[in-house]
């Protein structure tokens, strides 16, 4: 991932990613076990695989944002290997990703 970051001139930001399970992601509040991998936040009532969690709360130690799948944007823009992007609605997004219908 490193190569590919410097190819494209983007910066690397590295992060520990000790006790990053630990706590919530959207609130920050510790997190309970509930179940052998599943973690729930008492306060906000997150419930992610704990590898879900260390991947949000690396992400948002990185990049200093994070945006809560509560507070998605209604459209997201692809961008294509060639560098053109084109809109795309979230919903319609996860269909295509999901193959529903």
């Amino acid at each position: 991932m490193e190569y590919k970051a410097k190819w494209n001139g983007l910066s690397i930001n590295y992060v520990k990613a000790y006790r990053t399970s630990s706590l919530c992601p959207i609130c920050g509040s510790k997190l309970n076990p509930n179940g052998q991998r599943l973690l729930k936040c008492e306060k906000c009532s997150l419930k992610f695989d704990r590898d879900v969690v260390a991947t949000l709360n690396i992400f948002k130690t990185g990049c200093g944002e994070f945006r809560s799948p509560r507070t998605l944007p209604d459209e997201v823009w692809l961008i294509k290997p060639d560098g053109t992007g084109e809109p795309l609605k979230v919903a319609e997004y996860y269909q295509k990703l999901m193959k529903l219908p």
